[in-house]
């Protein structure tokens, strides 16, 4: 696959999110956008890094090897914090934030994001840009403990966040120790993410000896007709994943389950009509975050009209912007609407709106700035889907991926195939002002508020008892509700 000319809508794409910031009082300078073309197809492993599977491919960080040199042979870097046992909110400010409610609330939250910006060495900020796995580069063994190979990850790029799967997950006692000591490592808090859907995405039932209450398929959720019970259910995972210390949820999936022969949504999709997975979506996102869990919807513009899976290969999404507004859009909005933190952007090739057939959205400055930001009104963190997947890495090189999803206006980049090179890429922009400083603080200054406002930063809110919630019989009563309330629609295996 080759990528066309993007340059064709750049210019307006830069002057409606020039209008958009302008108008958020967030931004300075409109978002550096450069065209660029996919290297050719490359075997996996490209820019130094190792083979690695599509959807949970491994991370090719070298444990222990610094994230840049600067043309001497020495490790350059941000300052390392001083001491382990240093409490990292207490590094950044101490005081616990309030939950933004507009006017002086959210002024004050942002004059402490810029305090902590200003803070922040040029290595810092790049690394909060990143979203990366627990997992060792050479085996591709995801880690259960703050290994020192694991904390070097954090040691050597600085990360925004992490993103657990099952694989780093084991029981209660462990999953909490090892997000307590990869946050100890960070100088600045860390997001610590997982896809908790329900149904077959659910990372904290993957381990028999952690005892979550396993929730059904968003399609279970939504055939019951009840927003509320999409509610409850998001305020009670909320409370399962905060009490082990996670604090963002990759879910809900927004999408709309509209084509039968779609081998990764289906069932993950609330529903085939817009209207009622909008009413879900928007139920779980307020469910969420009303226990201060940032919730992610996914996946932007819309992946449930689709016949291929991303994860394997390029998937295209062959509806022109008309039927994007009236059907796959409904739910993304609503979702937007009742505050979520994040919009996760799919890697899907939009063929009737785009003149560039082969860009994927993640990829777009139109997607991103002109729809996402512009027509939708976002103004929290867009998230690129995992850059690791084939969509990505079967034609382009981690660089060049991170520079693109950037340069079009994504604020965190998820799981590059080669955090390294993702890395350097990033950091060499910025100092050659091929990217402007200015467009990278919009990014991080974005994360920092919703960090502050999500209690990430500052005295965090105490978490409940995860041996008290994990399993309680409230959280059994719900499924057992949600799966008989199914039930009398006949929809079939809450699985």
């Amino acid at each position: 696959m080759r990528t066309g000319n993007v340059s064709k809508r750049l210019t307006s794409g830069i002057w409606l999110l020039a209008w958009v910031m302008l108008a958020a009082g967030c931004a300075t300078t409109s978002p550096s956008r450069v065209a660029r073309s996919p290297a050719p197809p490359l075997p996996r492993g490209s820019d130094g890094g190792s083979a690695a599977g599509a959807t949970n491919a491994g991370s090719t960080a070298t444990p222990g090897q610094p994230a840049v040199e600067n043309g001497t042979g020495k490790p350059e870097s941000g300052p390392k914090l001083a001491n382990a046992e240093v409490n990292p909110s207490e590094h950044l400010g101490g005081a616990s934030a309030a939950q933004p409610r507009g006017g002086k609330a959210a002024d004050t939250i942002s004059s402490r994001a810029t305090a902590l910006l200003q803070k922040m060495s040029l290595e810092e900020k790049v690394g909060q840009l990143f979203m990366l796995e627990l997992r060792e580069g050479r085996t591709g063994k995801l880690f259960r403990e703050a290994t020192p190979a694991a904390l070097s990850i954090i040691e050597s790029y600085h990360p925004g966040g992490i993103i657990l799967f099952g694989g780093n997950i084991d029981t209660i006692d462990q999953t909490v120790e090892l997000i307590k000591d990869i946050q100890k490592a960070s100088r600045t808090p860390l997001f610590v993410a997982v896809d908790e859907e329900g149904g077959n995405v659910s990372r904290l039932t993957s381990s028999g000896r952690m005892h979550a209450v396993h929730m059904p398929a968003a399609a279970v959720v939504g055939s019951t007709g009840d927003p509320s019970l999409a509610y409850d259910e998001g305020r009670f995972v909320g409370r399962e994943l905060r009490s082990l210390g996670i604090n963002m949820d990759l879910a809900p999936v927004a999408d709309v389950d509209t084509n039968p022969r779609n081998t990764v949504i289906g069932r993950r999709a609330y529903s085939s009509d817009p209207h009622t997975a909008a009413q879900m979506a928007s139920a779980m996102v307020r469910g969420l975050q009303s226990v201060d869990v940032s919730s992610v919807i996914k996946h932007f513009p819309g992946h449930g009209d689709t016949s291929t899976d991303s994860h394997l290969g390029p998937a295209v999404v062959r509806n022109d912007l008309s039927r994007l507004k009236s059907v796959e859009f409904l739910p993304f909005e609503a979702g937007i609407a009742a505050g979520a933190d994040g919009v996760l952007v799919g890697h899907l090739l939009l063929p009737e709106i785009l003149s560039e057939k082969n860009i994927p959205a993640t990829f777009s400055p139109y997607v991103l700035g002109e729809l996402l930001r512009g027509e939708l009104g976002f103004r929290k963190l867009i998230i690129t889907d995992a850059l690791n997947m084939g969509a990505i890495t079967d034609f382009w090189r981690s660089s060049t991926a991170a520079l693109d999803a950037f340069q079009a206006g994504a604020d965190i980049l998820l799981m590059p195939e080669d955090p390294r090179a993702a890395f350097n890429a990033i950091l060499a922009a910025v100092r050659s002002d091929e990217i402007p400083e200015s467009r990278l603080n919009e990014s991080v200054h974005r994360i920092l508020m919703v960090k502050l406002e999500r209690n990430i930063i500052g005295t965090p809110i105490p978490a409940p008892d995860p041996h008290q919630v994990l399993g309680s019989a409230e959280g059994k009563r719900l499924l057992s509700d949600i799966e008989k309330r199914a039930a009398v629609r006949s929809v079939g295996p809450s699985r």
